[in-house]
């Protein structure tokens, strides 16, 4: 007797189940891919709405009499505008130069902003402050200014 193994019209083969089941599981991983980017998307733009919102605060006020003491109180001169336009901008004078013998620069301004001024700067790079006894030449800190560093000129004979 012979059994007929005919399949039901409805039953699905192994690859199509296997199929269905690959199918199932790129979806997950698809779904799960989306929320990641999604959720750093949004940690992101978090972030930076952060950091605009403290820099928009922080520049509120550009009034300087938010902090400390007016200006006058401090003891503080009128703004003074140096005008760069001197020939002697630029020019190095010194050991090493077109003019060898030029060892001290006379400024027309305390502190200068500009001149004649030594061909090297400062190479002390972990030095960070200078006292009366040991600062640099003037003209070695002129050269300094024009390679775009920042200076902090003091008057050393002021009172503590």
């Amino acid at each position: 007797m012979s059994r007929n193994l005919a399949k039901h019209p409805d039953a699905k083969s192994r690859r199509e189940l296997l199929d269905e089941q690959k199918q199932a599981e790129q979806r997950a991983d698809r779904r799960r891919l989306i929320m990641i980017i999604g959720g750093a998307a949004v940690i992101a733009v978090a972030l930076v709405g952060a950091a605009v919102w403290a820099v928009q605060s922080s520049q509120q006020s550009d009034d300087a009499s938010s902090f400390g003491v007016s200006a006058s109180e401090a003891g503080a001169s009128e703004v003074f505008e140096d005008d760069n336009t001197a020939e002697s901008a630029g020019v190095h004078v010194g050991p090493n130069t077109s003019q060898p013998d030029v060892t001290t620069v006379d400024y027309a301004n305390n502190p200068p902003s500009f001149g004649q001024h030594y061909p090297y700067w400062d190479q002390l790079y972990d030095r960070y402050f200078y006292g009366d006894r040991d600062a640099p030449q003037v003209e070695v800190l002129v050269h300094n200014l024009e390679h775009g560093y920042s200076i902090l000129w003091y008057d050393p004979d002021l009172s503590d």
